[in-house]
């Protein structure tokens, strides 16, 4: 059985990159600290003395270039985070694995999941690969937005609605659906026409609907249910799964992206433990749909 190395391991793997990063840090909350200091000597200056004189153009001087400093380690922490850091992590955790900064996933794959209708747009980034046994999975984070003319006093104008924000999971199956599977958060059990799993703890939090019953119990097998209830909290958002033709698509709603550098990031190891436990928990997912033989038929199967 497959099995992932726990974060401390992971941390101890990436020590390097991670040394590089807090040092940037480091140098980075200095040189906060010494132009706040000098900010307040030249407002003293200014009230009490000649603002004029050397110090006052040394001070000046001196402000500029810490503010190029932290500027630029800001870059670099970015760099850093984005080149250095994801990569690895995603490297250590999946055979093969591949992380693409600027790349995201298809759109052909994003309406598959009703995501994006045609009169809708998206932007996606963070681009992950991976691949489990037989199944093979990618994840992205996206929005999508519609755009409409909107009038006002001055005339026409065209105004975005921001529709979904977060990270969109598809992983490769075998068998091939012609119908529609959704699990999405539950009001409240069996309700609305809900399939049951004969799962209480399952059901108190997600419904199904779908047309094929069968097909439901047999793609959401007790590990799965069991992985799909340990997600962490911190990562759950608004989770919705739906599975469609030969694709099994979660999307997790979250205002603040996976994978992304933050420049008011204070405490990194907090930050890669999320990442981590995304990743960990997509992974899980694909290993769950990777063990089920009912996926893996020797020819297709139509539901």
């Amino acid at each position: 059985m497959k099995t992932n190395p726990t974060f401390d391991e992971l941390m101890l793997a990436l020590e390097q990159p991670l040394k590089e990063f807090n040092s940037l840090i480091a140098i980075r909350k200095i040189s906060s600290l010494i132009r706040m200091i000098i900010v307040l000597l030249l407002i003293l200056e200014v009230v009490f003395g000649d603002i004029f004189n050397k110090f006052f153009v040394i001070a000046l001087l001196l402000i500029i270039v810490l503010w190029v400093i932290v500027k630029s380690s800001s870059s670099k922490l970015k760099k850093i985070y984005k080149q250095g850091i994801i990569p690895s992590m995603v490297e250590i955790l999946f055979e093969g694995g591949v992380y693409e900064p600027k790349m995201g996933i298809s759109g052909e794959y994003v309406r598959k999941h009703t995501l994006l209708k045609e009169s809708n747009h998206y932007t996606c980034k963070d681009y992950i690969e991976g691949k489990v046994g037989n199944a093979s999975f990618g994840l992205c984070n996206i929005d999508t937005w519609g755009e409409f003319e909107a009038h006002d006093a001055d005339g026409g104008d065209y105004r975005r609605d921001l529709l979904f924000r977060g990270v969109l999971c598809f992983a490769f199956m075998k068998r091939h659906f012609d119908t529609r599977i959704t699990i999405s958060p539950s009001s409240g059990g069996k309700s609305n026409g809900g399939i049951s799993v004969d799962d209480a703890a399952f059901e108190r939090r997600f419904a199904i609907k779908a047309t094929d019953e069968a097909a439901v119990r047999n793609i959401l097998t007790p590990e799965l249910r069991k992985t799909l209830l340990a997600i962490p909290q911190e990562i759950t958002g608004n989770l919705k799964i739906q599975i469609y033709e030969q694709l099994f698509m979660i999307t997790i709603e979250k205002d603040k992206p996976f994978f992304e550098f933050n420049k008011k990031m204070r405490d990194i190891e907090e930050a890669l433990r999320v990442d981590y436990a995304a990743l960990t928990t997509f992974d899980s997912i694909a290993n769950d749909l990777n063990n089920n033989p009912y996926l893996w038929p020797e020819t297709k199967v139509a539901h």
